[in-house]
């Protein structure tokens, strides 16, 4: 289900799962939503009422209609829609990037190479970056290596950042002279489990790309309150928040803002591919005009801490990867495309044991699609269930012929509430 709210509400999703430790279950279940009000001059935060809407899919396919019309493709039709690129370079290339930052050097004195289409702005680490912190693993084998972002908690005064040599003038709009009908995406992956420590309070907490000007709005692309909730401010004077992202696990972001003179600016978050992929999809919008601006002095060029944050707890702590920025707004569908490449790899990975990777279901049958990690020339059993530890049914049973298997049940129960699903290896 998608949540939608108008301009003076915020967005908030959650997410539930089950797991166990050899056989891996999923859950099926409608999600639980909860939205504030966020008064951010007064510091308020109350209760706000909220609408669900499933978002239109006719033909099942797991891409909205409204994406697949706007990418050209037939939204009543299964066998019309994106196709998945091989691989994760090869999907972020197709789009173009203007900045594209990949952590692959493992020594701090090469930088961070800029393979976006703009000129300049290569990467400098600061000095509390050392060549231990690079050459991480990432979230996927296409994706190279990662850089990590270690502790302890650290006020703005930081030397662990990414400088990248100027402001990156896609992440802000100026009031001094603003460009309507602007548009940015920045995409990463990242692997947290940090929290802020000053409620939800964007000026006090660690952020990823962020600068804090007092007495103005200011973008955040990404950061964390205390309750561990992953945040896009947008101008802080509207928040989006998804809870789940600091659990320790690699997660995709895709932030994307619109700026709009006449008409409400737009503000979305993907995660994992958005929510048709079982992962969240928020948006807010913010009044157009002078709170959707910033001052120049509230440019963002360091990646790794909120500048001119007020806390002690300024510095971003944990792992990141392949930081894009576009100059273009991404729509769920292209998020998600990302999101399924990166999986994508010609070479099938080594896989020593396996986990459901996807569980989703489509709003026009309520079919429910589940991917999982397999061996080649291994048979899976998958079973479900209402009434959890027992009485597990048989499905149906799958020899793999890759690394990466799918079922589709079409005969969900319709009277229960909410089911499991597990993948047993024969």
């Amino acid at each position: 289900m998608e949540l939608k709210m108008n301009m003076n509400d915020i967005r908030n999703t959650k997410k539930n799962h089950a797991t166990t430790s050899r056989i891996i279950c999923g859950v099926v279940r409608t999600a639980g939503y909860k939205a504030c009000l966020i008064l951010a001059a007064a510091g308020l935060i109350t209760s706000a009422q909220a609408q669900t809407n499933s978002p239109t899919d006719t033909d099942g396919d797991l891409f909205k209609d409204s994406d697949e019309v706007e990418m050209g493709f037939n939204p009543n039709s299964a066998a019309s829609k994106p196709t998945v690129a091989a691989d994760w370079v090869s999907a972020v290339k197709a789009d173009a990037p203007a900045y594209w930052y990949r952590f692959e050097a493992t020594n701090v004195t090469a930088g961070v190479t800029n393979s976006g289409s703009v000129k300049g702005f290569a990467g400098k680490y600061g000095t509390g970056i050392v060549n231990n912190n690079l050459g991480k693993t990432s979230a996927g084998p296409s994706l190279g290596k990662a850089i990590e972002f270690t502790g302890p908690k650290a006020t703005p005064i930081t030397k662990k950042y990414v400088d990248f040599g100027a402001v990156i003038p896609e992440l802000t709009n100026f009031r001094s002279n603003p460009r309507y009908g602007k548009e940015t995406t920045v995409e990463y992956w990242i692997k947290t489990t940090q929290n802020g420590n000053y409620g939800n309070q964007a000026w006090n907490s660690p952020g990823i790309l962020a600068n804090e000007r007092p007495g103005d709005g200011d973008m955040y692309w990404g950061w964390f309150n205390e309750e561990g909730d992953f945040g896009f401010s947008t101008a802080d004077f509207r928040e989006a928040f998804v809870p789940g992202i600091t659990d320790g696990a690699w997660h995709h972001v895709v932030l994307v803002k619109v700026w709009n003179e006449t008409n409400d600016s737009i503000s979305k978050v993907y995660i994992d591919g958005g929510e048709l992929s079982g992962g969240a999809t928020v948006e807010t919008t913010t009044p157009a005009g002078f709170d959707s601006l910033t001052d120049p002095a509230a440019g963002i060029r360091f990646l790794g801490f909120t500048e001119h944050g007020l806390g002690t707890n300024s510095q971003y702590i944990g792992f990141i990867d392949e930081v894009a920025i576009y100059t273009n707004a991404f729509n769920e569908a292209r998020a998600r495309l990302h999101f399924l490449a990166a999986s994508s790899t010609n070479t099938p990975p080594v896989v020593n044991d396996f986990a459901i990777t996807l569980i989703s279901v489509a709003p026009v049958n309520g079919n429910v699609l589940i991917n999982w990690n397999s061996l080649v020339n291994t048979n899976y059993s998958v079973q479900r269930t209402a009434t959890l530890p027992t009485n597990w049914v048989t499905l149906g049973t799958i020899k793999a012929s890759t690394a990466r298997s799918q079922f589709t049940d079409t005969n969900r129960p319709p009277n229960s509430p909410r089911f499991f699903y597990r993948v047993q290896r024969n």
